[in-house]
């Protein structure tokens, strides 16, 4: 990357500047980012985050000088493979530099009007882009799941969209409490900023974005452990942040309880009772299973 930066003549300094970062560099440096990656002994500690979460610091650290100290500096982060096109930073960044009110414009693949999914047979928009996916079942629990427990989150339908745009003044204390590099990175990162500035201050966007589900890390269309695994991440980030200032009452502790004591062979089960019972129903991802039907279904 630093043989083509230089390649493209971009300058090492000033704008559109371009700058290298090797995670493997950083660990064990001098560079402090937060107690928990300051630990890192080994990039593989870091399945997910790790290198954002450096660049993120290395970017609001080296914020462009105002001679007027107006403006704001807005931070983004995307996918390596450009997935989505970076020409869509200016809406993406738009709600951050019009007020004081938002500090983190999101991109949403999906479930929100003026998103599109390019497919391999073309771009769909809702209710195609998540109704007429095979997983479909499996992504509305767990959405159901995050939303029940992360009540802060309920709004952000596609937390795992890699295309953000952060208030880089509003990002500077939230990076020192990040503690979690695999993948509940981006859910631990949006907890601490609707904690911070409310869930307000987090606006969605809707961007056109290609899938390329063959390359996708969960391929399977069938309920299995790595998708119960993130349903587990799910509990594991409310025990450790939400828990303590919030604990969820009525319905949605009635869903805790029964989530803990889900195993692998009652995950496929409820999965795969719900993908039966979804024939009909054109609800996407305001979707509401009452905990006594899960029950039920388990025969609990």
């Amino acid at each position: 990357m630093t043989d083509i930066a230089a390649a493209e003549d971009y300058p090492s300094k000033g704008h559109r500047s371009v700058t290298v970062l090797r995670l493997a560099d950083l660990i064990g440096s001098d560079i402090s980012i937060s107690p928990t990656f300051d630990g890192l002994t080994s990039t593989d500690q870091s399945r997910k985050g790790g290198s954002i979460l450096a660049g993120l610091a290395a970017a609001v650290a080296t914020g462009p000088a105002r001679a007027n100290g107006t403006g704001r500096h807005v931070v983004c982060y995307t996918d390596a493979d450009l997935s989505a096109n970076l020409a869509q930073l200016g809406s993406l960044a738009a709600p951050v530099v019009a007020g004081d009110q938002v500090v983190a414009g999101l991109g949403q693949r999906y479930g929100i009007e003026g998103a599109v999914l390019v497919r391999a047979d073309g771009p769909v928009t809702e209710p195609h882009s998540t109704g007429d996916k095979p997983d479909k079942i499996i992504i509305l629990f767990r959405h159901f799941i995050r939303a029940m427990l992360i009540p802060s989150l309920a709004h952000v339908l596609d937390t795992q969209a890699g295309f953000k745009a952060f208030d880089a003044a509003a990002l500077g204390p939230v990076i020192g409490q990040m503690a979690s590099f695999n993948e509940t990175f981006d859910v631990e990162l949006l907890i601490h900023l609707a904690q911070h500035y409310g869930p307000q201050a987090l606006a969605v966007e809707p961007i056109v974005f290609t899938e390329d589900f063959a390359a996708t890390n969960f391929p399977s269309v069938d309920p299995g452990p790595r998708h119960l695994a993130m349903v587990r991440q799910v509990v594991e980030v409310y025990d450790r942040l939400v828990a303590p200032i919030a604990s969820v009452t009525g319905e949605a502790a009635d869903l805790l309880a029964l989530i803990r004591t889900l195993d692998l062979d009652g995950y496929v089960t409820l999965i795969n009772h719900l993908r039966a019972e979804d024939r009909d129903d054109p609800s996407l991802f305001d979707r509401r299973w009452p905990v006594q039907h899960l029950r039920d279904i388990l025969g609990r």
